[in-house]
């Protein structure tokens, strides 16, 4: 299984493994917002790696250039605009730790864009 990795818009660095039904994955916080390197990037697809088996899973990290006072609310609404540009139906979000949280608000603020939370 070959990994792949680019950036939507705005700015959102992502990190893609398997095929099949789209997954995407919101980490928790990090020191940056760039794609996972070294042995950050290992760590990030052997998580992957199980759900990869069925299931193209898009781990993509918070736009860069965020500004002081930036609210979940408002990644929510960044993570909203991105899916919608990239897919064609809603899709399953998994979230982790601050993920989690913006994949809350995400479900709760654009249920358009949500099929299964987790």
């Amino acid at each position: 299984m070959t990994a792949s990795e680019g950036t939507w818009d705005p700015a959102m660095a992502w990190l893609r493994l398997g095929s099949g039904a789209p997954l995407v994955l919101l980490p928790g916080l990090s020191a940056h917002h760039r794609a996972p390197q070294g042995f950050d990037r290992k760590a990030q697809l052997g998580a992957m790696k199980p759900y990869a088996a069925h299931r193209e899973v898009w781990s993509v990290n918070r736009p860069v250039g965020l500004l002081a006072g930036t609210t979940i609310a408002d990644l929510a609404r960044d993570y909203a605009e991105a899916i919608r540009e990239r897919f064609d139906a809603p899709v399953d979000v998994m979230g982790t730790s601050t993920g989690g949280s913006i994949a809350l608000q995400l479900a709760a603020d654009h249920p358009d864009v949500v099929r299964r939370l987790v």
